[in-house]
């Protein structure tokens, strides 16, 4: 019996520790803030009429999608709609809520559209939000009560998923939380990253935005800037996604094809692909190699404008 219990617990040893988080998981769907505004004639109101939608939808094909939630409007003056953006969603692990900023605070809804509710807001336009690997804290970027007229330098807070228990946690914005307890964040276009207790805080990458987190935590993409020597104009950095270990070794450019970087980065759940924002909204493999073009990712004509403003991959349980 002795044998037995030591075979069990030997066993057990080797088993990978299980970790709150979904990640790894199957890859679900694509939710993206989408702002959109026409002008044209109204037949009920008689009369020429701005229509604007600002909203986060969940797509479904190349050109289709479905409201999620938002805001959408008829107006002929000033709307309090045109005033209220929803951008930047955010997946919870398990795939079944979203945290998105929606203007000055933050907001939570089911993925199935029901139970919208504002957070309080901490700052100066509360954004960016990431949710902790446990689904039980936010990371997010906030800026403090504007003084003598100008806007004051973000940092990165967290708080409770309820808004509650928030602290600044350093100077920054956009901040990314890993399945393996790391925070990345943007400050003065570089990424850093630190613990969730404020220590640990190491430079990754100059000239860089967007970081985000690979499912298991190893790896960390970010949208490298391309940048020019200001004496020769020589490039001393091009521009494409930069995948990096955790430690912001082993890099490797990935090029996307574009002039820029891309405006944000998803990984896919299974940790296979990368959703990329720039002109196109497109997919690849970690590569570089496109897997999937999604279609543009803003028109401006003369009579309608519309724009994608943040991107996230839903994950799926195994």
């Amino acid at each position: 019996m002795k044998r037995t219990a030591i075979l069990i617990l030997a066993l057990l040893a080797l088993v990978p520790a299980v970790t709150h988080a979904a990640f790894p998981g199957r890859n679900g769907a694509i939710v993206y803030g989408y702002d959109d505004g026409s002008y044209g004639w109204d037949d009920q109101l008689s009369d020429d009429a701005n229509f604007v939608e600002h909203s986060i939808r969940v797509r479904t094909g190349r050109y289709d999608s479905r409201f999620l939630t938002g805001c959408t409007e008829v107006y002929l003056q000033d709307s309090a709609c045109e005033r209220q953006p929803f951008t930047d969603p955010a997946f919870s692990p398990d795939g079944a809520r979203v945290v998105l900023d929606a203007g000055a605070s933050l907001a939570l809804v089911n993925f199935d559209g029901s139970g919208f509710h504002l957070l309080p807001a901490h700052g100066q336009d509360d954004g960016m939000p990431a949710f902790s690997p446990d689904g039980t804290r936010l990371a997010f970027g906030s800026g403090a009560p504007i003084r003598y007229g100008r806007p004051s330098h973000r940092s990165v807070w967290i708080s409770d998923t309820d808004g509650d228990d928030a602290h600044r946690l350093a100077g920054g914005d956009e901040p990314a939380w890993s399945s393996r307890g790391w925070i990345a964040f943007v400050r003065q276009r570089a990424v850093y990253r630190i613990r969730p207790d404020g220590t640990g805080l190491k430079l990754l990458a100059r000239n860089a935005a967007a970081p985000e987190w690979s499912p298991d935590g190893r790896q960390l993409a970010v949208s490298s800037l391309a940048t020019r020597d200001r004496r020769t104009r020589r490039i001393i950095s091009r521009a494409g996604v930069l995948l990096m270990a955790a430690d912001g070794s082993h890099r490797r450019l990935l090029r996307n094809g574009e002039p820029d970087g891309p405006v944000d980065i998803a990984w896919s759940p299974d940790g296979r692909r990368l959703l990329l924002l720039g002109e196109e909204l497109t997919t690849v493999d970690l590569r570089g190699r496109l897997v999937r073009d999604l279609g543009e990712s803003y028109y401006d004509g003369a009579e309608d404008a519309w724009q994608t403003n943040g991107i996230a991959w839903q994950p799926l349980p195994r």
